[in-house]
């Protein structure tokens, strides 16, 4: 079963939803606890129909191999942006290149692949997000695994 879909579900049923203009949702495929196997991490955001850019921090375990060649892979049409792993962190942008905000929903923007290190201890994410007017939007971080989709950590940030 396609997470999205269940997420959408959730939204729309009011267990995920938020008053804040933006969320970014991570959900790992919740497979691995071992070190070495590795975690695969959806990365989605939430529209309440305004944000038109966003940008994330997400830390990652010092030492740990991370691949972002996923990361922006479903950005949707319109937007450009940048992804890159440095030594304890993934940093992510991206932009709305014709000053259009995405429609309100769940947008997946891509993944990222984590091995190496317990990233179980997902903190201090940071998530900023910024609607068509360069306004600052209020914006949370939600956290889910699998077998809590929808149960996860949800962090105010703004």
């Amino acid at each position: 079963m396609n997470i999205s879909r269940i997420l959408v579900a959730l939204v729309s049923l009011g267990f995920l939803g938020s008053a804040v203009g933006a969320e970014l949702i991570l959900t790992d495929d919740g497979l691995s606890k071992s070190r070495s196997a590795g975690k695969m991490v959806a990365l989605d955001v939430v529209s309440n129909g305004d944000l038109s850019g966003f940008d994330f921090i997400i830390p990652v375990p010092k030492g740990a191999k991370v691949d972002t060649s996923k990361c922006l892979s479903a950005l949707p049409a319109g937007f450009e942006g940048r992804c890159k792993h440095n030594e304890g962190e993934v940093a992510v942008i991206a932009i709305s290149m014709n000053a259009k905000a995405l429609p309100a929903g769940i947008h997946s923007i891509g993944s990222i692949a984590i091995s190496g290190g317990d990233f179980s201890a997902r903190s201090n994410i940071k998530f900023n997000a910024v609607g068509a007017d360069a306004k600052v939007l209020d914006s949370s971080v939600g956290l889910n695994s699998p077998g809590n989709v929808g149960v996860g950590r949800s962090v105010q940030t703004r």
